[in-house]
């Protein structure tokens, strides 16, 4: 066989299954793209072909599973591509253009330069996955969240994630968004918005305004435009918006749609215990109108606001947040409810912990009642400190955490169990999914049945390896259980980060305590792609290794000539992933705060910087010895380094005039020293003028590398919270600077 003469028939059995089809019309596209060859797709075979591929024969028992065979059909060359399921069958195609040589990123799909002519793999092998559950998180929060997304993103990122053999999407959804629609106490929620009401303008100043095209603010395309402002809801006198959550329901069933048309369940997660304002106010008319008596809080209120919504203790209204409330469990009930009633095409319905619990009380009265009701044999004092000893945060937050998750598990007995809010629904086939701190785990099913466990044991990727071992429960085999694995942390932010080794130590984990597979933890793709090209080998190799991985991708989306120096620059971004902090977590106070910390930057800063710089280097010298296909992967992770070498800069300058801004403070309140005051508000500005230098280069840089509408989104964010910030601030210590008096009252 050899040029584009040979005539292939694809043949798909009668009657294909729609994946099937779809996996017979990718196999023409990339037949096509490697070889100049049209196919024949065909249910029978069709007499007079050179070569036949056949999605149909003798499959896998396993589902998931997926065989490629050689095969010599009446004197015919062949092979046999097909799965345990029509959506195996998809993967062997995905499988077969590998074979070829062809990688698929998330980003993109890399062909190969000279793959020669068509010829057939000569393979006989069976695939098949020992992480059995694979799922990619979708929506959420913050500006470089899927929230911002619309179907058509969607739609481009699906069909990467099916090439990569993903099998479940997770969809996590707020209860204050406009996703949503739930009444309490006869109000309806009012709050209809994405990533927490915050808003995004974009201006003829905004770096990187070519990017966006004439909108005048970032949003999601498929949601109503949005105002200029947003302030919380009133039960009273708000408005319900319509339109928007009208369209809200539209974009989530079509993604579902999307998601079950290339065979991935779709799993949706969401709060359940953490309201809008306007809620909280209802539930607590409705509790004093009934008679509740809250239990007075005693201790920390552990909070905090973004946007339009206060999450954790809230004195006013935490009080009222216990499942000791009848008002709350119906609260929580119409919520979870919605989600149950508004999609009942859903195949996972994943109840979620919130991050600051809101009514970690009465946790005593909780564990006493499930004690007793299933014959729990742990005391509440030995679970905190068991919480406190296996925690990565402070012993404080352990125990918070430890309380809440109880309350939850009381609240879910009573809305899975008692009031059977999924078994009593249009969609009683649908898993639950409980989320809940490990301590807490291996009670899970001893209390319900049909129901899954996700696990979360951190935020970055190297915290969850270090504690791996909390999950031993889960090795008795009496409840499927999943990791939620970091493939980036929003709190070490926008640098690179390459996660790869620690994500091996998970795939550790998750084989010595026989976990059924992971949810990924990301807001940005372009950025991710080594770690997850490792996982989407791993998912099928237990033994393969990341090394193995990095050589793989970086010698056929690169070519070998580029693999010395690309994967040094690897090397080094392992390296500083590890010792990277939090400093451009993509909040409002991404700047503001590390000028308010007052406090020394961090000696490993500066060795950043200059890893940051070492990467920059290696991938410029790969750049030059890179083929076509493989510059612009390379290019994107070179300007992803150059970004935080910049960013890091600029934030140590502005940390810096932080702590300089708390001495002469001091020396002037404190001292009367106002020579010192002086000449230091003049270093406070000089400083703030160099971080002004920096972080434009370092918004530059970024802009040049987005690749989807999560990094449009981290542009316009960096725009929004870094840069004008800054300047504010900056302006602020001018004034400062040629404005005082001794007595700073005027």
């Amino acid at each position: 066989m050899g040029g584009d003469t040979v005539r292939l028939n694809i043949v798909t059995g009668p009657e294909p299954h729609q994946l099937v089809s779809l996996a017979a019309s990718e196999l023409g596209h990339i037949v096509n793209r490697l070889f100049g060859l049209t196919p024949t797709i065909s249910e029978a075979p069709v007499s007079g072909s050179d070569a036949r591929i056949e999605l149909v024969g003798e499959a896998p028992d396993d589902n998931q599973a997926f065989v490629l065979r050689r095969t010599q059909i009446d004197g015919t060359p062949g092979l046999t591509a097909v799965g345990g399921s029509p959506q195996a069958t998809l993967w062997a195609v995905y499988e077969l253009a590998e074979q070829w040589g062809v990688r698929f990123l998330l980003t993109e799909d890399i062909y190969p330069d000279s793959p020669g002519a068509f010829h057939l793999p000569d393979v006989d092998k069976t695939w098949t996955p020992w992480v059995r559950t694979r799922a990619w998180r979708i929506f959420n929060c913050l500006p470089h969240s899927g929230s911002y997304w619309g179907l058509d993103d969607y739609e481009k990122l699906f069909r990467q994630l099916a090439k990569q053999k993903y099998n479940r999407v997770f969809g996590f959804f707020r209860s204050y968004d406009a996703f949503t629609d739930y009444t309490f106490d006869g109000v309806r929620k009012r709050t209809a918005e994405i990533s927490r009401g915050l808003r995004l303008p974009i201006h003829d100043g905004t770096i990187g305004r070519e990017l966006f095209g004439d909108v005048k603010s970032f949003y999601n395309p498929d949601l109503p435009a949005e105002p200029d402002t947003v302030y919380e809801a009133d039960p009273d006198t708000t408005p319900v918006n319509e339109d928007r959550i009208a369209a809200g329901k539209r974009h989530v069933e079509t993604v579902i749609e999307r998601c079950h048309e290339l065979g991935m369940d779709f799993a949706a997660g969401f709060w359940y215990t953490e309201f809008p304002q306007e809620m909280k106010k209802q539930l607590k008319r409705a509790s004093d109108r009934h008679g509740f008596k809250p239990t007075p809080f005693k201790g920390e209120y552990l909070g905090l606001r973004i946007g339009i919504l206060r999450e954790g203790i809230v004195p006013e209204y935490a009080p009222y947040m216990t499942p000791m409330n009848p008002d709350f469990v119906d609260l929580a009930d119409a919520v979870a409810r919605s989600y149950v009633e508004r999609f009942p095409a859903v195949d996972y319905y994943v109840f979620a912990r919130v991050e600051f619990p809101a009514g970690p009380l009465d946790a005593e009265t909780c564990w006493e009642h499930l004690s007793r009701s299933y014959g729990l044999d742990a005391s509440l004092e030995d679970l905190v400190a068991e919480a406190v000893e296996t925690g990565d945060i402070d012993a404080r937050r352990c125990e918070l955490d430890l309380r809440g998750d109880i309350c939850q598990l009381y609240l879910l007995d009573e809305l899975l169990n008692q009031r059977r809010i999924i078994a009593d629904s249009a969609n009683p086939d649908a898993v639950a999914v409980i989320q809940v701190g490990t301590v807490l785990g291996r009670f899970v099913p001893r209390m319900f049945s049909n129901v899954e466990l996700l696990a979360s044991l951190g935020y970055t990727t190297e915290s969850q390896a270090e504690r791996g071992e909390v999950m031993q429960f889960a090795g008795d085999g009496n409840i499927k259980a999943q990791l939620v694995i970091s493939l980036e942390d929003d709190n070490i932010g926008e640098s690179p980060q390459y996660n790869a080794a620690s994500i091996a130590r998970l795939y550790q984990v998750i084989g010595d305590y026989q976990l059924d597979g992971y949810y990924g933890r990301q807001w940005l793709i372009s950025k991710v792609d080594p770690a997850a090209f490792y996982m989407a080998r791993a998912n099928w190799d237990r033994n393969v290794t990341v090394e193995e991985t990095y050589l793989d991708l970086l010698t056929n989306v690169c070519g070998a000539d580029a693999v010395d120096a690309a994967l040094a620059a690897f090397a080094l971004g392992e390296r500083v992933t590890l010792q990277e902090a939090a400093n451009s977590f993509l909040v409002p106070s991404m700047v503001s705060n590390q000028f308010d910390l007052a406090e020394p930057v961090p000696e490993s800063w500066s060795e950043n910087i200059r890893m940051y710089e070492q990467m920059m280097t290696h991938f410029d010298q790969a750049l030059v010895v890179s083929r076509e296909a493989g510059k612009p992967f390379l290019e994107r992770l070179r300007h992803q380094a150059q970004f935080a070498v910049h960013w890091h800069r600029a934030i140590t300058d502005v940390r810096r005039a932080g702590k300089l801004r708390q001495q002469a403070d001091k020396a002037r309140d404190e001292a009367q020293d106002v020579e010192s005051y002086d000449l230091l508000n003049f270093e406070v500005v000089a400083l703030l003028d160099r971080a002004l230098t920096d972080m434009p280069l370092a918004i530059e840089a970024y802009a040049r590398s987005a690749g989807d509408r999560a990094d449009l989104g981290v542009v316009v964010a960096l725009n929004v919270y870094g840069l004008e910030i800054l300047d504010a601030i900056r302006k602020l210590e001018f004034t400062k600077m040629t404005w005082w008096t001794a007595d700073g009252k005027a």
